[in-house]
């Protein structure tokens, strides 16, 4: 569960307001944040591949992605989504996760633009990684150590927080394009 205040807890029990903001991060880095103009929504299940996905539409025409450097433009940025509630004239907001930025839409209203933000948590690179060469995981590796090793080849910035275990792998292989 998610670290909040008491106060929170009081205030999201009755009628509060509800608060979203929108980080737009590149290599982990923040590059912009929005806290107006959202709406979407951010899926999280627990049985499927992909944990989370999320569904954002953010109005204002100042964000349209026209070039690859764009903070909206779908080319490895990511967005981080906290949601939350106003109280006491300020804002607390809980992560709802991390989110690749895969597909960009844009439409016009009689609100304005508006830009569709879609795109799945940070499983999906582990899931769309595939090997430039054959793979070998020795008899004897420890399971956690083997699935840190794994997984930092399709992502190297993941941090782990694995139970440990005392077992071990039998040979494993995987072959290139596996």
């Amino acid at each position: 569960m998610r670290s909040v205040s008491r106060a929170f807890l009081d205030r999201v029990a009755a009628s509060h307001k509800v608060a979203v903001e929108i980080t737009i991060l590149e290599l982990g880095e923040e590059i912009a944040t929005i806290a107006t103009g959202i709406s979407g929504s951010v899926t999280l299940d627990s049985t499927a591949a992909t944990r989370g996905r999320m569904d954002v539409t953010i109005a204002g025409a100042d964000l349209v992605p026209f070039t690859a450097s764009d903070p909206l433009a779908p080319y490895g940025r990511e967005i981080q989504i906290k949601r939350g509630i106003e109280h006491n004239g300020g804002r607390e907001l809980v992560s709802l996760g991390i989110f690749r930025i895969d597909r960009t839409q844009i439409s016009e209203s009689s609100d304005g633009l508006q830009i569709r933000v879609s795109g799945g948590d940070r499983s999906v690179r582990v899931i769309d990684a595939r090997f430039e060469e054959p793979y070998q995981v020795a008899a004897g590796t420890n399971y956690a150590t083997a699935i840190e090793e794994l997984v930092v080849v399709a992502d190297a910035s993941i941090q782990f927080d694995l139970t440990a275990t005392t077992r071990t792998t039998p040979l494993l292989t995987a072959n290139e394009g596996d």
